[in-house]
């Protein structure tokens, strides 16, 4: 550091004494040394600099002039961190926003400041970042908040720099107050934190809710779905004028399922009916084990609902309540993120409700198709009148429909029975029987496999067929079909019986052309020596043809030919012309009507002549020989 000099951003007036900052403002003199009071203006000494030297036996860093380009490092001016009077706040109401000092500005060093937050009574205060960069210690030793529920209880220490994990700084308090402490050291600073607070009601979880429900209605968990809190037990109860109540989860995410083993710490228990011993069910996991539209069915007119929470987790739950309509029960179960899994009867390990018509719409991600496997110990096809379940394919030949029956041993089989989709839907119908007859609780497993063969299949069908769902992609729009059901209107990029396949994807262009995608289709660039909308007509040179109207275009050896018709000749049949052509008379009197008649005419007149002389030159002899013939011929 020795000798080093330290530029500070200060220059010196020309011929004179004055110095000034960088940014214009004027040095006092007064904060100046001799070593600069005893400068001369005509000093080459420009620029101002520290430099560690000693002087009057004291060694330190003092103002030094030197020439502006002397190589050195440079010091840069730092705009001042006003602290206010006071930094222990206190923030009230029912949400907000709390930073660290400076923010997004670096914090100052050696604070020490406590932030309450107090919310209405029956809350308890969320407080979640959207910022956090502070000084990295594995302990948190140096810069750090603290997060309270009471300033003498424990605490929940942050720190670090953290930008793409910040769902997992969370915290809740105990009670409606908490308090956030920052303390920096007196050496690295950052950009700080930012929070957003809120003040959660859980009035609703002390004390039991009780509803009636007379159309459908809409229930959600406490803080959903940011999150549940900790720590909670809520309970609800519904009842339905002589009715049964019909559940429905159109999201769940609440703890963690672990198989076959029972749910430990965070769940939902659904109690399905009243009485001193009624049927439950408990459940725990996400939307990858119970899908959207999982139902479950009341066995009376009571239902109640109950979350257990230990800590945060997951969203919670939403779902709707209706009073059932008696006899049939339809849903949508939607596996988006499966491979394999789980169906298993209503109201699942009970027995299913007596009488019901239940059918599940089973929807996986379109480009695959779904395997059902059917336990050989409890089901075999054939014909039955209840306890049974329906597969229908509406994709497959004839709305394919096959029937199996629950519980039936009489035909031994040695594999289960599986049912394969054609696509990414298919349809399971359960029929119960009434209270005096059996009624077993069952699963139905079932694989999701991606499908390689799915363009050629969906192209096997008319983009007019009917649709089990609204099922259009890439901005598809989706209505009801003419003969029940749905259809997809595509956008002109594509098509497909779901809008799924992109126009250039089928090659419409063949072997000659390359398809190009644009806002009303596409359109096909043929390769040189072909032409028309989908480059399948090949161009020769005679297309179009250079002879033009009067004549016939020929190809021979790459080279065309023009064989032009009468009265038109050149090179492309484009001369007419007038030409008399020359004949023999012999030939102009046989091919000309007049001279060939006179030759006629002619012809016989000499004919007749000839026998007119013949007849006076030998006509006694010709008597002569005729009579003497007769005397022969009397004898």
């Amino acid at each position: 550091m020795s000798g080093s000099l330290y530029w500070i951003g200060a220059t010196k007036e020309v011929g004179t004494k004055n110095w000034h900052w960088i940014d214009g403002l004027q040095i006092n003199q007064s904060e100046l040394i001799e070593t600069i009071e005893n400068i001369t203006p005509e000093s080459s000494s420009g620029c101002l600099a520290l430099r560690w030297r000693t002087w009057n036996n004291i060694s330190d860093l003092y103002w030094t002039p030197s020439t502006c380009h002397q190589p050195g490092r440079y010091i840069c001016k730092k705009s001042a961190v006003v602290l206010p009077q006071n930094l222990n706040q206190t923030f009230q109401g029912s949400y907000g926003i709390i930073s660290s000092v400076n923010f997004p500005q670096h914090y100052p060093n050696n604070l020490k400041y406590t932030l309450t937050i107090k919310g209405r009574p029956f809350t308890r205060i969320y407080i979640s970042f959207t910022h956090l960069i502070l000084e990295e210690q594995d302990l948190c030793m140096y810069d750090y908040i603290s997060l309270q529920s009471d300033l003498n209880g424990p605490e929940t220490r942050f720190c670090g720099q953290h930008q793409n994990d910040l769902d997992k700084f969370i915290f809740f308090s105990d009670n409606s107050t908490a308090f956030l402490t920052f303390r920096s050291d007196y050496s690295v600073t950052a950009t700080g934190f930012q929070a957003t607070w809120k003040a959660v009601d859980i009035s609703a979880c002390l004390e039991i809710q009780h509803i009636t429900v007379t159309h459908k209605t809409i229930y959600i968990s406490n803080n959903y779905p940011e999150g549940y809190l900790p720590n909670l037990h809520c309970v609800a109860q519904f009842r339905a004028p002589r009715k049964k109540i019909l559940l429905t989860f159109f999201d769940i995410d609440v703890g963690i399922s672990e198989g076959s083993t029972s749910c430990k710490r965070d769940y939902v228990k659904v109690t399905l009916e009243s009485g001193r011993f009624p049927r439950s069910i408990v459940l725990c996991g996400n939307t990858s084990v119970f899908p959207p539209g999982y139902q479950v069915l009341s066995y009376d007119s009571n239902l109640t609902l109950e979350l257990f929470t230990s800590r945060h987790g997951g969203r919670g739950f939403n779902v709707t309540l209706e009073m059932w309509n008696g006899y049939q029960v339809e849903t949508v179960l939607n596996f988006n993120n499966m491979v394999k899994g789980m169906l298993q009867s209503m109201n699942y390990p009970h027995s299913p409700p007596e009488s019901v018509n239940y059918t599940q719409q089973i929807v996986t991600p379109i480009g695959t198709y779904i395997i059902l496997y059917f336990s050989k110990t409890f089901w075999n096809e054939g014909s039955c009148d209840e306890n049974f379940v329906t597969v229908r394919d509406v994709y497959q030949e004839s709305n394919y429909l096959r029937t199996l029956c629950a519980e039936s041993n009489a035909v031994e089989k040695s594999i289960d029975i599986e049912f394969q989709s054609l696509f990414h839907s298919i349809h399971l119908s359960f029929w119960t029987s009434n209270k005096y007859k059996k009624r077993s609780p069952f699963t139905i497993a079932f694989k999701v496999v991606s499908d390689l063969l799915f363009l050629n299949k969906s192209l096997g069908l008319n983009t007019s067929h009917s649709l089990d769902g609204c099922f259009c992609e890439n901005g598809g729009s989706c209505s009801a079909h003419p003969e029940g059901g749905f259809q997809c209107k595509c956008t002109s990029n594509f098509t497909g019986l779901f809008c799924h396949i992109p126009w250039c994807t089928l090659n419409p262009c063949g072997d000659y052309g390359t398809c190009n995608i644009i806002e009303h289709g596409y359109r096909c660039n043929c390769y040189e020596g072909y032409t028309g909308d989908h480059c399948d007509q090949f161009v020769t040179p005679c297309d179009p043809s250079p002879c033009g109207q009067h004549g016939d275009c020929s190809v021979v050896n790459n080279t065309t030919h023009c064989r032009c018709h009468a009265m038109y000749e050149g090179p492309r049949c484009s001369q007419y012309v007038i030409r008399i052509t020359y004949k023999p008379l012999s030939q102009r009197m046989l091919e000309e009507p007049f001279w060939l008649g006179l030759i006629t005419v002619s012809a016989v007149l000499l004919v007749i002549l000839l026998v007119y002389c013949i007849k006076r030159k030998f006509a006694e002899k010709i008597e002569k020989f005729f009579a003497e013939e007769i005397e022969r011929s009397k004898n």
